[in-house]
């Protein structure tokens, strides 16, 4: 196993605004494309996603699958049947197919699903620093209200420009 000597480890939070209605069929686009800001460095860092979480507000539970690109893509639009073009789909970062589990129940009302991954996913230097993530339902969830979900990813960053 190998040792990573982080100099900053950050948490990144996205609210993407979920429909809630209809319900989601199996496989459709959850949510808008989510931006994540500053998570990888400049040319002479370097940058690892470690983690992430699916922070459920309302415990609807849902299996979803979170699809990792390296610049903004193309998705469906919210609650239509995923689909992204070729051209982008060669976009996503190599290892950045991520599914959830079973999520542990918080309190009486929400409940997360939290990751650590056992070998960290390298992020290059990308000219923007952002990375995208979309979110594909794999069952069919309803949700209550359009920001039951919070998303994270917990990025290591190491080397100039930390």
């Amino acid at each position: 196993m190998a040792i990573f000597d982080f100099v900053r480890v950050r948490q990144i939070d996205v609210t993407p605004v979920v429909s809630t209605s209809p319900a989601y069929s199996a496989l459709d686009q959850v949510g808008n494309l989510m931006k994540f800001g500053s998570v990888t460095l400049n040319q002479s860092g370097a940058s690892f996603l470690l983690g992430w979480q699916v922070y459920d507000k309302k415990q609807i539970e849902a299996a979803l699958a979170l699809l990792i690109f390296d610049r903004s893509v193309t998705v469906s639009a919210d609650n239509a049947a995923f689909a992204i073009t070729d051209a982008d789909a060669a976009h996503m970062i190599p290892g950045g197919y991520l599914l959830t589990g079973t999520y542990v129940k918080n309190a009486a009302t929400s409940s997360f699903y939290t990751t650590t991954l056992t070998a960290p996913i390298p992020l290059k230097p990308f000219s923007g620093k952002s990375i995208y993530v979309a979110m594909r339902a794999i069952a069919t969830p309803t949700y209550t209200g359009v920001d039951d979900i919070i998303v994270s990813l917990m990025v290591g960053q190491m080397g100039a420009g930390v």
